[in-house]
């Protein structure tokens, strides 16, 4: 059996990102961006090769591994659940839409790359991961603080950024 590389629908037009996501919010980076995150937290996530059609540099699925129930519901400035009958019975009290996110840093417990429980779409990095993606200019990336005033109370010594993809440039 030949090893071949997953192929993710991916639709890019205009200039490549080092920062995007697939389908079902799957993030995928350039291996720029992988090996910055190897470097910072190389045990807290898995870098899966992929091919990205017509882009013929490498890059990969950036799976985290760890899950945090750590979404600060009062915070954020708006949230909604999934009810029963939305016709996905598994994702029933679930979010189906958080705005504004902000985490209770107290629940993450040293984490420095995760996804929150029941909203993984945005992809959670400490300061330190922030800097380096920053240092490396990486493109396609927003980062925006998400642990808002409780910072300010000591429940985050230095303020935990969200990567969330960007529009394609056009």
């Amino acid at each position: 059996m030949s090893a071949t590389r997953i192929r993710p629908p991916i639709e890019i037009s205009g200039r490549p990102l080092d920062y995007s996501h697939a389908a079902f919010g799957i993030p995928v980076v350039h291996a720029q961006v992988a090996s910055t995150f190897a470097e910072v937290t190389p045990d807290a996530l898995q870098l899966i090769p992929v091919e990205v059609d017509s882009h013929p540099a490498q890059h990969f699925i950036l799976s985290t591994i760890r899950l945090e129930e750590c979404i600060d519901d009062a915070a954020c400035e708006e949230i909604r659940y999934r009810l029963p009958g939305n016709g996905i019975p598994e994702k029933v009290r679930t979010y189906s839409l958080v705005s504004g996110m902000r985490i209770d840093h107290a629940k993450v417990g040293g984490a420095n790359v995760f996804r929150t429980w029941g909203w993984t779409v945005a992809v959670i990095v400490s300061e330190e991961i922030k800097e380096a993606l920053e240092r490396a200019g990486i493109t396609g990336a927003k980062i925006t603080d998400v642990t808002g005033p409780g910072a300010a109370n000591g429940l985050c010594p230095l303020p935990v950024p969200t990567l969330v993809p960007k529009p394609y440039p056009r």
